[in-house]
């Protein structure tokens, strides 16, 4: 937590002090000294950002505040268990994919699916995807209280099934779940992904039929490599 220090004013033993952004007061108090520490409390719920403070002397028809002044919360993001997360942190990481479309020869290309961005708010963390995306997340992630947000579910990252069609399960640091779904009576869809600890998906396939049209399709993604930067931590046998 930061401290705050600000001249003296003989003449008033009592001064204020406000920090502030631009619509909310998060703090005011009354001093009887020119310094002030925040306290453990009042930090941890300041989210990370930009905040403005003012001191000032009490006087009879109020406070007589100085000029503002600026300062930047940066706190590190909190420890989360690598063990249930199923997902790597930060930018500069980048997966190369295989993408195959299914049932049609010839159809295959390489992707690759990198990390543009990344924040966490509230103990959540945020990562935005780019160059594909995948059936259980789409384009972007979150990842907080023990939580992952897949495929519109809110799945909690413990081996019990969360619904009527997906299904979770562990094997050691490999992460399986699979779901099959009838949204329409000739029309048919599932998705199953492995995902491994501190790597992310290695393998995805999603598949859809319609009945009444008496077509299909789909994609399967393989891993080929996952890059942190110019550095290969994984690559395919």
């Amino acid at each position: 937590p930061p401290t705050f220090i600000w001249s003296s004013d003989s003449l008033e033993p009592d001064y204020v002090i406000r920090i502030f952004t631009d619509t909310t007061i998060d703090l005011q108090d009354t001093l009887a000294d020119t310094t002030y520490t925040m306290s453990d409390s009042v930090f941890e719920n300041l989210s990370n950002g930009t905040y403005n403070w003012q001191a000032g002397t009490v006087v009879f028809n109020g406070v007589l505040l100085s000029e503002t002044r600026s300062f930047i919360v940066d706190k590190p993001p909190p420890p989360l268990d690598l063990d249930t997360t199923y997902f790597p942190f930060g930018l500069g990481y980048e997966w190369c994919y295989e993408k195959k479309e299914l049932f049609s020869e010839g159809s295959e290309d390489t992707i690759a699916i990198n990390v543009v961005d990344s924040f966490w708010i509230d103990n959540t963390f945020f990562f935005k995807l780019e160059g594909g995306s995948f059936f259980d997340v789409g384009n972007s992630v979150e990842i907080g209280d023990g939580k992952i947000k897949a495929f519109d579910e809110t799945i909690n990252l413990l081996p019990e099934e969360q619904s009527s069609y997906l299904w979770i399960q562990y094997y050691g640091d490999t992460l399986y779940m699979f779901t099959g779904d009838e949204p329409y009576p000739d029309y048919w869809e599932d998705w199953s992904v492995y995902r491994i600890k501190a790597i992310g998906l290695i393998h995805q396939i999603y598949y859809w039929q319609d009945v009444y049209e008496n077509t299909s399709g789909g994609d399967r993604y393989s891993l080929l490599w996952f890059y942190n930067g110019q550095d290969t931590v994984w690559k395919a046998d």
